[in-house]
């Protein structure tokens, strides 16, 4: 899957090579085992996602890839949030 094209197992994440609940017990014992690790693996995997798969950084450049194919010069595009009647964040 796609997984492995953004994340590296003991690097920036844990994956398990099989769906197995073994497996995935076996990369939660190491989590457990080894807390020093397990941080810095998830820090690598906070990094990654805000390189990849940050609204922010790619909203930008889709506004602009968008402003582009339109010839539209006066969208914005801001990271500010409202909360809706419901309690969900909607873009302003």
């Amino acid at each position: 899957g796609e997984i492995r094209h953004y994340f590296e197992d003991g690097k920036n994440a844990l994956i398990a090579d099989e769906y197995s609940e073994r497996l995935f017990a076996n990369k939660m014992e190491e989590v457990i085992n080894f807390p020093a690790k397990a941080s810095e693996i998830g820090k690598g995997g906070q990094a990654v996602g805000k390189e990849y798969f940050d609204h922010k950084k790619h909203g930008v450049e889709l506004l602009n890839f968008i402003k582009e194919i339109l010839g539209v010069k006066n969208i914005s595009y801001t990271s500010e949030v409202n909360e809706n009647h419901h309690g969900h964040r909607q873009p302003t």
